[in-house]
């Protein structure tokens, strides 16, 4: 670690300009340390509000990520009133699903900064980019992530209103799972400070703010005025997205995207993609109703329609935005029912399966018996015999034939023109069926 008494002049009057500009974003170069503990290791983005550096934080030797505002948002009060309240909002939620705020303040002359927890990965845009549409169960695992932290923060009274593929990023656990994580708060809506008209905040505004192949019909017409179901729109574009490898509203100019938007229904999912089922297109569907009302009242809503339709890991997620946004937990309950339903189904078919294959194998390898001799006893009456191709019963002696004492023919065992063993009663032994398994299984 270097002495930050050691360095020389030149070095600390760049660190003094960089905090002085917040982001003079051409002088954030690796090497640079700011605020005498954080030594920069690589510029991670740029953005039109500002700028995201890995660092190291030389007190504790904990790698971090640095944000600062560019110059340009440093001279907009409203953005940075809103950068400010982006790490306050982030701090408030508690969800493993969104990217921690460790620290936030004001360096040397007012630039304000945010300290966020590292991660390593890709964001969902590239995931795409790079791999195409995703499996069905994954896509809605990941969206069903996404909501944890989405309903933590509706009950704060804050809305995203940038959800996208690029705003969810995959990173790993300790343990190696993977695991999504909601980033960038920079834009959303405080509705305990915007519901009145007539109080000023940092949305009052008319200009758009989001982007605009995500953003509902009410945020292309007026950023301000949007609800907890604007954000239900842009889950349901993003899952679109992640299903199909496209967005549901494109357009050459962001004019037309807006169009698109307004005017305009996307292409039904099962016609890109036929294997997506059909509840999970009504579920995407609903999401994307140009009118709020008609979509799902809550994220818990959209939450509990989606659980059936994962591979059940992350059930937990949707029962928290259930506890969060006080909804029925019935179909959670019945979305679980579900998912081991259709595990037994699986597991029955393979039992079956098994079975029969062991069934057949006893049928082929099973040595005809040897049949009893019946030496002292008059044969029966040729109208009496039982027919090898059939499985009626013996028909009745006549009168002029001796009658068989003791051994009666439907006991013995009869051997059919293959060679093989028949039971009993005339029929070979069938395996057990997929209902009685489950029967049996529940």
């Amino acid at each position: 670690m270097s002495d930050p008494e050691s360095r020389d002049s030149g070095t600390l009057e760049v660190e003094r300009r960089v905090s002085f500009a917040g982001v003079a974003l051409e002088s954030l170069k690796p090497g640079i340390v700011l605020m005498q503990k954080y030594r920069i290791e690589s510029i991670l983005g740029r953005g039109g509000m500002g700028v995201v550096v890995a660092a190291l934080n030389l007190a504790i030797d904990q790698r971090v990520a640095l944000k600062f505002l560019t110059s340009e948002s440093q001279r907009s009060p409203s953005s940075v009133e809103r950068f400010t309240r982006e790490a306050r909002a982030a701090g408030k939620l508690r969800s493993e699903h969104v990217a921690k705020v460790i620290d936030v303040g004001r360096v040397d002359f007012g630039s304000p900064y945010i300290v966020m927890e590292l991660l390593e990965g890709n964001d969902l845009k590239q995931l795409i980019a790079d791999d195409g549409p995703l499996p069905v169960p994954r896509a809605v695992d990941y969206l069903l992530q996404a909501i944890d932290a989405v309903a933590e923060a509706h009950k704060h009274g804050i809305v995203h209103r940038d959800l996208k593929p690029a705003n969810l990023f995959l990173t790993k656990r300790e343990s190696g799972e993977p695991i999504i994580k909601l980033l960038d708060f920079g834009i959303s809506k405080f509705q305990d400070v915007t519901d009145d008209p007539d109080r000023p905040g940092i949305t009052v505004t008319s200009a758009f703010l989001g982007s605009p192949a995500y953003a509902s019909p009410e945020q292309c017409r007026s950023p301000k005025y949007v609800d907890a179901r604007s954000d239900i729109w842009s889950l349901g574009a993003v899952l679109y997205e992640l299903l199909t490898g496209r967005r549901p509203f494109r357009g050459g100019s962001e004019a037309e995207v807006f169009a698109a938007v307004l005017e305009h229904d996307p292409a039904p999912m099962r016609s890109l993609r036929p294997e997506i089922p059909s509840a999970l297109e009504a579920v995407v569907s609903r999401c994307l109703r140009k009118k709020p009302e008609e979509r799902f009242p809550s994220v818990a809503d959209l939450a509990v329609a989606l659980t059936p339709l994962g591979t059940g890991q992350w059930t937990s997620c949707a029962e928290r935005a259930v506890s969060l946004l006080g909804q029925d937990t019935t179909s959670i309950d019945r979305g679980r029912r579900s998912s081991r339903r259709r595990l037994l189904i699986l597991g029955a078919l393979l039992l079956a399966g098994a079975g029969g294959a062991i069934v057949s194998m006893r049928h082929r390898t099973q040595a005809p018996p040897e049949p009893k001799p019946v030496a002292s006893e008059p044969a029966p009456s040729t109208s009496a015999a039982l027919p090898v191709a059939t499985i009626r019963a013996p028909a009745p002696p006549s009168a002029t034939a001796p009658a068989v004492p003791s051994t009666k023919p439907t006991t013995k065992p009869t051997t059919s023109t293959s060679g093989r063993a028949r039971s009993p009663d005339g029929g070979k032994k069938e395996p057990p069926s997929v209902g009685s398994l489950l029967e049996t299984r529940q």
